[in-house]
């Protein structure tokens, strides 16, 4: 592109018109390359930057044979002199005098990056000084503090600064005050240039942030290794800072990788547990009409016969639902999902009924079972009784299902600091040595053919391993084969109120006596409106009642029952969880609704469920039930609740 220069006199005023009315004679000029000489030498004048060759070199070479070339000359000697704003005016004026629009062009990167010295003083004299000292760097320029701090805050900032104390309008120290107080040029390194040699100066300048002094008259070595020293250190500084910000932006991925894979891991173990919560109903269901229909035919006239082969049902059941029960727990431990109680209870009573739980299959065994609980550990004590009664009903569990002749020994004694020491120690086939490290780990038996000949998951030593874990406490085993084990684990059990409330193995919430308590007399009936689904389990349950004094009525869904609950009066409702229409969950938060709204008393609901999960048994109470109930259920346990609740007047 070619433009035409007509006629300007030296001060560069445009023409008024297209037409004419203009001084001098018409040149032609290569406009683009124009444009891009004075876009870069804009650029460095708004950047307080000295470095404009071979820009303004060039710029001279083009102009030189027009009338612009006056212009031009000034615009060097503004330069020279440090004019930066001056000839940042010029550069704009020659533009528009060509009609040209004018915005600073950024030149290209160094292939070897420069250092940036800002050198400020008021004397363009120093300033030429130093400029020669420093000519291997990229050299700025700022004779007043105000300029300095402009030029400070430049799109391209230098590295380093060079700052005359005594100036007029701002002195030195106001400006490096104001540069440390702006977040942008806080760190730049300030070396201080005076004519001074006060220890005072030299403190305030100090005390403000200067990292250095540099007095006049120059000596250029001293000038020259006092800078290269403090570029040399901000070099240091900036790439150990960048390496920083890179190992934090590292971490942050890597801790932001850890979240979404923990996300991950959550969603799964949700969906895990909803699985397995599922698997649980599916599975208990029959089981429960499995286990109860077994029981009905024990108790009825069965020959001999008949009644091994209802045993081998009975156990068989029994045995898949200690399989359902062992995965459930194992699953839900090793995720973290499981909540541990911190109350009191009786320690004594918990291991005598542990031990009194497993001395009919040791009896059978031709076992001899016994425990010997020291006198001097404290009655009452703090902690989850479900979870040790569960760790010690395993461990037992395993002695004596290992051992075929000889003893199981329970021993509890303390092991001071509140902790109490728990021994189990048989007399069975033993453990081998190699063995020894991984039996607590999961589906580990000592050897493939102890479950094919005493069954079992491979589970129960995991779970206790892991609940004794949780609960803060250490396990541990020693066996030698054929001489039997010895299980040992302590917990911290610290001693309790004796006057703070037992946890009972049955609690009724609106009821007025506890699972212990035994009445005499005759056993009032109660009313009883049951919401159950399975047909299957309505049959089980009238069979169970067939000969009580109770009356029942069925719902098949939660809607129906609340419907009937509303109708009639009953005493007590036995309500499923899962359910079609309305599940047991909303449908006793409808009826507790609903007693709200009527002002009456509240009815006793017991949840009936398949769950095992403990959310079931925490969500059911959230709803509103007074207790719960898991299947498969045991019909001399249902008796034993309908009993406590009708002994409570309800």
């Amino acid at each position: 592109m070619r433009v035409i220069l007509i006629g300007l006199g030296v001060g560069l005023a445009p023409a008024a018109s297209e037409e004419g009315r203009l001084k001098g004679e018409c040149v032609g000029v290569d406009g683009e390359e124009l444009h891009r000489l004075l876009a870069l030498l804009l650029d460095r004048l708004m950047n307080f930057s000295i470095e404009v060759e071979p820009w303004l070199s060039s710029l001279g070479q083009m102009l030189q044979s027009t009338e612009a070339f006056f212009s031009f000359q000034e615009l060097s000697r503004q330069i020279e002199a440090y004019h930066f704003q001056e000839a940042e005016e010029l550069t704009h004026a020659l533009a528009r005098a060509f009609g040209l629009e004018l915005a600073p062009m950024s030149p290209p990167a160094e292939t070897v990056p420069i250092s940036r010295v800002l050198i400020v003083d008021d004397q363009p004299s120093n300033v030429d000084l130093l400029k020669e000292l420093l000519i291997e760097h990229h050299r700025l320029v700022a004779l007043s503090g105000p300029q300095a701090l402009r030029a400070a805050l430049s799109r391209e900032p230098p590295d380093l600064i060079l700052l005359d104390i005594m100036m007029p309008e701002m002195n030195g120290y106001e400006v490096c005050r104001q540069l440390r107080e702006n977040p942008r040029t806080r760190d730049i390194p300030v070396i201080f240039v005076t004519a001074k040699k006060q220890v005072a100066d030299e403190s305030e300048g100090f005390r403000l942030g200067g990292v250095d002094y540099i007095t006049k008259p120059f000596q250029g070595e001293i000038v020259k290794r006092r800078v290269l020293t403090h570029l040399e250190l901000k070099r240091s500084r900036d790439a150990l800072e960048r390496e920083i910000r890179a190992r934090t932006a590292d971490l942050n991925a890597a801790r932001e990788e850890a979240e979404r894979a923990r996300a991950a891991a959550e969603s799964g173990n949700r969906a895990k547990s909803t699985f397995l919560a599922h698997m649980s109903h599916e599975i208990r269901t029959p089981l429960n009409a499995i286990l109860g229909v077994n029981e009905l035919l024990i108790e009825a006239d069965a020959t001999p016969e008949q009644r091994r082969y209802l045993e081998m049902a009975r156990k068989a059941s029994e045995s898949l639902l200690a399989l359902v029960n062992d995965v459930l727990d194992f699953s839900k431990i090793e995720a973290g999902q499981f909540d541990l109680e911190r109350s009191c209870f009786d320690l004594p009573a918990l291991i005598a009924g542990a031990a009194e739980i497993l001395a009919i299959p040791a009896r059978e065994r031709g076992i001899r079972l016994s425990r010997t609980v020291d006198v001097a550990l404290p009655r009452h004590v703090s902690g989850d009784p479900n979870r040790l009664r569960q760790i010690l009903l395993n461990l037992l569990g395993n002695a004596v299902k290992f051992t075929r002749e000889g003893e199981v020994a329970l021993t509890v004694t303390s092991a001071g600091g509140g902790r109490i020491a728990f021994e189990i120690a048989d007399t069975g086939i033993g453990i081998p040595e190699e063995k020894l490290a991984t039996i607590f780990q999961p589906f580990r038996q000592a050897d493939l053919s102890t479950t094919r000949q005493y069954g079992g998951t491979g589970l129960g030593l995991s779970i206790c391993a892991l609940l004794v874990e949780h609960m803060g406490g250490t396990i541990g085993v020693e066996s030698v084969v054929g001489q039997g084990s010895r299980f040992h684990f302590t917990l911290s059990l610290p001693v309790a109120d004796p006057d703070a409330p037992l946890v009972l193995t049955s609690v009724i919430r609106h009821g007025v006596r506890d699972a212990s308590v035994v009445h005499e007399g005759e056993e009032r009936g109660l009313s009883i409106l049951m919401a159950e689904d399975s047909e299957d389990n309505r049959i089980l349950i009238k069979a169970f009642l067939k000969n009580s004094p109770h009356r029942l009525e069925f719902a098949d869904n939660g809607a129906l029952a609340c419907e009937k609950f509303q109708q009639g009066h009953f005493d007590i409702v036995l309500m499923d969880i899962q359910m079609p229409v309305l599940d047991g969950y909303a449908a006793t938060r409808r009826i507790r609704a609903w007693e709200k709204e009527q002002g009456v008393l509240p009815t006793p609901v017991v949840a009936l469920t398949a769950h095992a999960m403990q959310e079931a048994s925490s969500e059911a109470m959230a709803a509103g039930c007074d207790y719960y109930l898991s299947k498969p259920i045991a019909k001399k346990r249902l008796l034993e609740v309908l009993r406590e609740f009708a002994a409570a007047g309800r």
